[in-house]
């Protein structure tokens, strides 16, 4: 199993409704034998110093049968259910660590992040 995280903006919609994000995100990788969301919680900002500040991200985690497979089923998810742009999707890929960030036109390319 590979892992993958998704990180998504804060807000007060998110807020409310992030159990039923949850539950569609496990409901999409079980569908596609690809996946399960294994946990979720708060990502901080942090400033120049180190210390976190604020929460600045809902992050959520997920093991995953078949990386691109998944990242698939989540990216297609994610913008289903409306997501935020700012959102990222983080995976390893040939060892390398990987990030997707949805734009206001979708989901962009792969940028590689450095080596895992």
């Amino acid at each position: 199993m590979d892992f993958i995280y998704i990180k998504i903006p804060v807000s007060e919609t998110l807020a409310s409704q992030a159990h039923t994000l949850h539950e569609a995100l496990e409901t999409a990788l079980a569908a596609e034998s690809t996946g399960a969301v294994i946990g979720w919680g708060a990502s901080l900002e942090g400033v120049p110093d180190g210390r976190p500040t604020r929460v600045a991200f809902h992050r959520i985690d997920i093991e995953a049968a078949q990386v691109d497979r998944a990242r698939a089923v989540l990216r297609q998810a994610l913008s289903a259910f409306g997501v935020a742009p700012g959102s990222e999707l983080h995976f390893t890929q040939a060892g390398a660590q990987m990030l997707e960030v949805l734009g206001a036109q979708g989901w962009g390319p792969p940028q590689a992040l450095g080596e895992a």
